[in-house]
């Protein structure tokens, strides 16, 4: 059972009246208070920015480079320009997705995950090599 207290037309009314006065758009004074210290920060996160975004400018025109140089083999071609990409994801991991900032447990875990995964890629290499020397003494 629903009991209903008052009038619904004043509620209607006061209603339609704050619907028809939009917000202020001025700061109110704590946020600005709040928010002022970091708004010198900023200058000095976009200035990194644009430093790791040369950076990488500049190790992309290393990779191209890099393209072009005969290392003797293919194997080494390849180990050249893997480590040129590592070091550019390495550097998009630990500032666009702010790793500088977290705590040493994440780097452990990155570690330990990055020996697993060259572990099993380890593993696989040399079930590889055993499958081949199999079939080829058969």
């Amino acid at each position: 059972m629903l009991i209903s207290f008052g009038s619904s037309f004043s509620h209607s009314f006061t209603c339609s009246k704050a619907m028809n006065n939009p917000p202020s758009t001025e700061p109110i004074e704590q946020e600005t208070e709040h928010y002022a210290p970091q708004s010198h920060d900023v200058s000095k996160h976009v200035r990194g920015y644009l430093m790791v975004g040369a950076t990488l400018l500049i190790f992309t025109a290393l990779t191209v480079f890099l393209s072009y140089v005969n290392f003797g083999t293919q194997k080494a071609n390849i180990a050249v320009a893997m480590v040129v990409a590592t070091f550019k994801a390495g550097l998009v991991a630990y500032i666009f997705m702010h790793l500088s900032a977290e705590k040493k447990l994440i780097y452990r875990i990155l570690i330990f995950t990055a020996i697993f995964v060259l572990g099993l890629f380890w593993l696989t290499y040399l079930a590889c090599n055993a499958i081949r020397s199999f079939t080829n003494v058969a």
